[in-house]
């Protein structure tokens, strides 16, 4: 597997989106298979807080837009990050939860390629 920026979606066609629970889903395009979830450490819980939107809208359609932006709370222990797709059909954002007891921890989900 390799960690890649959420961003290499843009201008590829999803065939198929998984949930398979609530801290990972996967992405499926034509040569590949991308993996995004929580990885977790000890002291750290990160987690689908919320998907708006329908995926049919994304999926076999040219991702036109696939960008992040993070929104810290509290002295950086706490914090959501919304991951945006958009096709002509319309949109999805997933929201991803991130809660720690320190700041060190990035609270974020990752996305891996894993073919």
């Amino acid at each position: 597997m390799k960690l890649v920026k959420f961003n290499c979606l843009l201008g590829k066609k999803i065939k198929k989106i998984k949930k398979i629970n609530d801290d990972e889903i996967r992405f499926y395009t034509k040569n590949a298979e991308y993996r995004m979830y929580g990885d977790q450490e000890c002291c750290e819980n990160i987690y689908i807080d919320d998907i708006c939107g329908d995926f049919k809208n994304i999926v076999k359609q040219e991702i036109l837009l696939a960008n992040e932006s993070f929104q810290p709370c509290f002295s950086n222990t706490l914090g959501w990050t919304f991951y945006n797709l958009a096709t002509i059909k319309g949109t999805v954002t997933i929201t991803w939860k991130g809660k720690a007891n320190s700041p060190y921890y990035s609270l974020r989900a990752k996305l891996f390629k894993i073919s």
